[in-house]
């Protein structure tokens, strides 16, 4: 399994196997660790970056930093699980206000969120040391992150006005994304130039 906000050089996995019955046995298998490595570097920089297109509109429409990539999504099936097992209704107000609830408690705890985090520690890390990235993939990294960049800046422009009208949550809840929003907007492009991305 692979992780979920994972710093851009992990190659951390969990590894899992689930025998069909209690008799099978487990079978020791070699792996090529050049083979690994390669795998995750390519995915850290290049697929987690990438825009999937399977989160329901309404979630980024309703929660800050929210988008297409590949946390985002994952978090969305994670909170999916996690409402199914708790047997609560799985419908888009519940998933909604569980993915707030829960990025505003992370927010207070670690004073880390959903828009700053996976971006700024992308760039500082790629701008501090290019030689953690392999030199085969800098290239399409460094327009990936322009892009994300880029796509952050427009999402928290049209996310500002979706809250602006929002239903599902409520008021207090909106105006504290839109304040959030407009705060990232004001430090983005400044840590963004700093980095000399």
């Amino acid at each position: 399994m692979l992780q979920i906000y994972a710093p851009m050089t992990s190659t951390e996995t969990r590894l899992m196997y689930i025998r069909k019955n209690k008799e099978e046995s487990f079978e020791i298998k070699d792996y090529d660790v050049k083979y690994y490595e390669q795998s995750l570097a390519y995915f850290n920089i290049i697929t987690r970056h990438q825009e999937f297109n399977e989160l329901p509109p309404a979630i980024y429409n309703n929660i800050i930093g929210y988008d297409n990539g590949y946390e985002s999504l994952s978090e969305y099936m994670i909170i999916l699980e996690y409402l199914k097992l708790k047997k609560r209704s799985v419908n888009i107000e519940n998933i909604i206000k569980t993915i707030y609830d829960i990025n505003m408690r992370l927010i207070e705890l670690t004073g880390k969120n959903l828009i700053m985090c996976p971006l700024v520690n992308s760039i500082k890390k790629f701008s501090k040391n290019n030689k953690c990235v392999n030199d085969k993939y800098i290239g399409q990294y460094r327009t990936l992150i322009n892009d994300k960049y880029n796509n952050i800046v427009n999402s928290l422009k049209i996310q500002i006005e979706c809250f602006k009208e929002g239903i599902i949550l409520s008021e207090s809840e909106y105006k504290n994304q839109i304040k959030m929003a407009n705060y990232a907007l004001q430090n983005i492009n400044d840590i963004y130039t700093k980095c000399h991305f």
